[in-house]
């Protein structure tokens, strides 16, 4: 949705390419799908590739963890990486920070199964009040925030990229509220 967001409604249109997480090339069909629609496998090489192109590359620094919330914190975020952000900085790009809200209730994960989810070569296995991890219709909405630019080459001390991080989670958190009201 996310991806068709940038294309249908940015002005210019402009095309993303997502980064999926690693595991999802050991699923069969998850790997041609996601290889399909331009995905690529989520290493830093591919994204600053992509990055040094001046192409769109659509992250969520929240990783598989984001994935993972249950219902209840479905508006809240953990915490986030910091590649993205030393990526950024060393491809001299700017962030574009997004909401994205529905996902949550699309798929409302009651608990997490991880010890099963390992035997099948996922994170974890969600579960839901029916168990299955089938989405629901919900409406899905996706909020951009401004870019933001950031100084450096992205070799910088971890404390101040998880300063600089927290910056963009704080936009993010930002942008999440505003749309729930």
């Amino acid at each position: 949705m996310v991806i068709a967001s940038c294309f249908l409604e940015m002005e210019p249109p402009r095309l993303a390419q997502g980064m999926a997480e690693k595991f999802i090339n050991r699923l069969p069909f998850a790997s041609v799908w996601t290889a399909r629609c331009g995905q690529l496998t989520g290493l830093p090489e591919h994204a600053q590739r992509l990055l040094e192109s001046e192409r769109l590359l659509l992250v969520f620094p929240e990783g598989a963890r984001g994935t993972a919330k249950l219902w209840k914190d479905r508006y809240s975020l953990v915490d986030f990486g910091t590649g993205f952000m030393r990526l950024a900085l060393r491809t001299k790009s700017p962030i574009v920070p997004f909401a994205f809200l529905g996902g949550g209730d699309a798929i409302p994960t009651v608990t997490n199964l991880y010890k099963v989810g390992n035997l099948l070569g996922l994170p974890y296995l969600p579960v839901t009040p029916w168990l299955l991890p089938l989405p629901r219709p919900v409406g899905l909405s996706v909020h951009f925030g401004e870019p933001m630019r950031f100084e450096g080459g992205g070799a910088e001390d971890d404390d101040t990229m998880h300063r600089r991080a927290d910056e963009v989670k704080a936009r993010i958190a930002g942008l999440i509220e505003r749309a729930r009201r």
